[in-house]
């Protein structure tokens, strides 16, 4: 079972591998949504209120989380060039 270091643990190279992975996925998450809320616009229009209507909420709390992650990512690398 591998243990998730903290990001204090980290070398600066890590931190910067880290930083890149995150940075990556957080622009996936808007993409994701706005084709969701393209899908749920065009249901709502065509078909009603129904499931699709509701369908780009989904994505909201793992889009918060990525984003948080990578502010903490950037703030352990200021905090590090401060030093």
């Amino acid at each position: 079972m591998e243990i998730k270091k903290s990001l204090v643990e980290f070398t600066d190279e890590e931190l910067s591998q880290e930083e890149k992975k995150r940075k990556e996925s957080r622009k996936f998450f808007p993409f994701i949504i706005g084709l969701a809320v393209g899908i749920a616009a065009y249901s709502t229009f065509k078909h009603g209120i129904g499931f699709f209507t509701f369908f780009p909420l989904i994505f909201i709390l793992p889009s918060i989380s990525v984003d948080k992650k990578y502010k903490e990512v950037k703030a352990e690398i200021e905090s590090r060039k401060s030093l």
